[in-house]
């Protein structure tokens, strides 16, 4: 077993837009895309900015409080808590009391005012921690503290069956890219003699094999986790049955892993595969999102008020859905949705008590419209969806080169990593080729406990980790204020084209 101590991760910088990369071969491709980053108002620029602007406020806070009640101390040899008092929570906005709710896993906000979610968050126990009487001189609310996580990174070589038949083990996330039964033999390079690993199956085999595979993977998931099963769109018929027989939930997404190839002559290109999410309960989900198009964020922000630049997001559906029915009176005039509003009522309201909805006066030529404020500075991109056109197959970039037959992008792994796994969470990979579960996990600060049947796999595994970019891993922790602030309220009663 082999343990990693995390330190540091190198950064790669953008020098026209400063936007920081944890890989080199990211800002490659983020130099190679056809419409260039531009040099000002980047959304990072501008959430850089209003994080500091808000690490700034609270370090004031905290000279002027310090001593005094309101603030929290710990004494951090001992991690103990040793003095904490009820957060203000009426100077904070309803979008940071969600954030605080989600954090403490409290429920029922959906829809609420502020008032009744400051409610929730006072009734509910206070971080269910040991309060003491006595105070010492450092806050917990510091603007970052550095921490060390040790990561255990596993590379183990034998039958999967057998080894997790013995396995007592609970995992957050499995990934499974396992042979396609393609009736191929696959080599590490075309000049070997030696062929690496085959990929022959009957097709009644295949089945029986990928149910055991998948049936012993299940029973070491927890509750929460989720099972990724990737496979090329031709061969996805029998895993698609065998998954559907083990769990509850299973949801496709694409992924174009390359262009259209002009080496096809008498069939289309195959350029999807197949990434299922499956899952029995309520698992983790991290929403991840992808830049916007450089031209539509810099266009789309067109209107402006006392708190910023912002583009409308529609509030009415049009005739192909029905939705709320109510009227909506502001300085005399009465706003109507022939077809229902996508928000209620009572979310409506609040959103005018906070001045987020954009109000069109009628006139001769329109009827009154309402539309909700979409600020640029809240923006975090675009919410990942099912179709995954953003990440190029491993021949594009020198930094993440191919070492295996069947190897996949490291950005890819990062991505499903980071939607079912937090920091120092377990994740598996029973056919885990040339370990990129395994040098993902390390980027990400996760376990990872990796299987394959390969000792040559192994070799490539170890190389690959020692180059993997991260003697720089820092765990961070900011102030409430300075997280929320890159936060924007969740647009769930919004449909996807409202802007």
């Amino acid at each position: 077993m082999r343990v990693y101590s995390i330190r540091q991760m190198t950064k790669y910088t953008c020098e026209t837009c400063h936007k920081v990369f944890s890989q080199k071969g990211h800002l490659e491709d983020h130099n190679n895309r056809k419409r260039p980053c531009k040099k000002d108002n980047t959304i990072e620029e501008l959430v850089e900015k209003k994080v500091k602007e808000a690490l700034s406020k609270k370090n004031e806070d905290n000279e002027v409080n310090e001593g005094n009640e309101g603030v929290v101390k710990i004494d951090f040899k001992t991690k103990t808590i040793l003095h904490s008092n009820q957060m203000d929570y009426s100077k904070k906005s309803r979008d940071e009391l969600i954030v605080i709710c989600k954090e403490k896993r409290i429920k029922g906000y959906s829809g609420k005012k502020k008032e009744d979610i400051m409610k929730l968050l006072t009734d509910a126990p206070a971080n269910e921690i040991l309060v003491k009487n006595e105070v010492i001189a450092q806050p917990i609310v510091k603007n970052e503290e550095s921490l060390t996580i040790d990561i255990d990174i596993d590379y183990n070589i034998g039958n999967a069956f057998d080894i997790l038949e013995k396995d007592t083990k609970t995992y957050k996330c499995v990934y499974l890219d396992p042979p396609y039964a393609s009736g191929r033999d696959y080599k590490f390079a075309e000049k070997d003699e030696n062929i690496a690993f085959t990929d022959k199956f009957t097709p009644e085999k295949y089945k029986e094999w990928l149910t055991k595979l998948i049936s012993l993977c299940k029973k070491r998931m927890s509750k929460d986790g989720t099972l990724w099963f990737h496979i090329a769109a031709e061969y996805s018929f029998i895993p698609e049955q065998v998954l559907k027989s083990e769990f509850k939930d299973v949801e496709k997404n694409f992924w174009k892993k390359s262009h259209g190839k002009n080496t096809v002559k008498n069939k289309m290109g195959a350029v999807i595969d197949i990434i299922f999410r499956c899952y029995n309960s309520t698992p983790i989900f991290n929403l991840q999102y992808v830049p916007l198009d450089a031209y539509y964020f810099e266009n789309s922000y067109r209107n402006k008020d006392e708190k910023g630049l912002y583009a409308l997001g529609s509030l009415r559906f049009d005739k192909t859905r029905s939705g709320n029915n109510y009227e909506i009176t502001n300085d005399g005039i009465t706003y109507k949705a022939t077809y229902g509003w996508k928000i209620r009522k009572e979310e409506m309201e609040r959103l005018i008590s906070e001045k987020r909805i954009h109000f069109v006066s009628p006139n001769d030529k329109r009827e009154g419209n309402l539309y909700k404020k979409l600020y640029k500075t809240e923006c975090k991109g675009k919410p990942l969806s099912n179709l995954w056109d953003d990440i190029s197959y491993i021949t594009r970039t020198q930094q993440d080169p191919r070492t295996y037959p069947t190897q996949k992008p490291l950005k890819l792994l990062e991505r499903i990593i980071s939607v079912s796994t937090n920091k120092g969470d377990l994740v598996l990979d029973p056919t885990a080729g040339s370990g990129t579960t395994g040098v993902a996990c390390k980027n990400l600060g996760r376990n990872c406990y990796l299987i394959d049947i390969n000792a040559d796999a192994k070799k490539i595994f170890d190389k690959r980790l020692s180059h993997a970019n991260t003697e720089v891993m820092e765990v961070t922790e900011v102030t409430e204020e300075a997280e929320a602030s890159t936060l924007v309220e969740g647009d769930s009663n919004l449909c996807n084209d409202s802007v």
